[in-house]
């Protein structure tokens, strides 16, 4: 009796080990086919996440690059608008610079406003003068005179020419008014009076009013004067064109004896409307 129930017990004891271990399989198997499946989720979230992170890497990379090319771009028209503040730029119309030694206001040599070489009539040359309002205000003007005409004077800017036709001397005079030179009784200044003066700076019974013509002359408003006038004992004609440029009075003409005047007076007359004004 007592055998039996130790063999009992045995045998019990052997049946719940057995099923003790049955039990650890299958949760074993269980475990692993359920362990299996989270650790393949599982691989493919850590999978996902390094894409993810790789992708979001790349993104920061180009967004880097790009900032960076930026910023040079930025730097480079930052240097190049600094060079061009600090690199100096001569100014249009920019004044020529004083040669050294040179006086303060020193009026500039006259320069001629040459017509092209086509249109100078044959016999006759450019001369070019100037005139100034001021110390430091000056204008360049020209006229046609003929190619023999000899320089003999120009004080106060106002140029005497002297030629001849068919023998008699001709003057031939253009410039200035140059009221300062009023006072001057040279002799240059004698023969400019005797062209430009009006008849009520003259003696009584010197002076005769041929004719008064409103005109134009290099495209401004003028007056061609002709008359005639005492020289000493002798009688002689001029004629003068009066202009105003620049706000300076201009005068241009010539005078000659009177009995020959008629033989020069297309070359007066081609001197006066060959003026050119600035």
């Amino acid at each position: 009796m007592g055998n039996r129930r130790a063999v009992s017990t045995i045998a019990g004891s052997a049946g719940a080990r057995v099923a003790i271990n049955l039990g650890t399989v299958v949760i074993a198997i269980a475990c692993a086919g359920f362990c299996g499946a989270q650790t393949q989720q599982g691989g493919s979230l850590a999978d996902a996440a390094r894409q993810a992170r790789a992708q979001k890497a790349q993104g920061s990379t180009d967004t880097t690059n790009d900032a960076q090319n930026k910023a040079q771009q930025t730097a480079n028209e930052l240097s190049e608008d600094q060079n061009d503040k600090t690199t100096p730029r001569a100014p249009q119309n920019a004044a020529q610079p004083v040669p050294a030694g040179a006086p303060e206001n020193t009026v500039p040599a006259p320069v001629a406003n040459n017509p092209p070489a086509s249109t100078i009539p044959a016999g006759f040359k450019v001369h070019a003068f100037n005139y100034c309002k001021n110390r430091t205000e000056c204008w360049n003007a020209s006229v046609l005179v003929p190619a023999d005409a000899q320089l003999v004077s120009s004080a106060c800017k106002q140029s005497a020419f002297e030629t001849k036709v068919q023998g008699t001397t001709f003057l031939l005079m253009a410039g200035p008014t140059a009221a300062e030179c009023d006072g001057n009784a040279g002799p240059d200044q004698v023969r400019w009076k005797q062209l430009v003066d009006p008849e009520n700076r003259r003696a009584p019974g010197t002076y005769s009013l041929v004719s008064s013509l409103n005109t134009s002359l290099a495209g401004k408003p003028a007056v061609v004067t002709t008359m005639t006038f005492r020289k000493g004992l002798d009688s002689w004609m001029g004629k003068r064109g009066e202009v105003e440029s620049n706000g300076v009075p201009l005068v241009v003409g010539c005078m000659a004896p009177r009995d020959h005047f008629a033989d020069g007076d297309a070359v007066c007359s081609r001197l006066i409307e060959s003026l050119v004004l600035p």
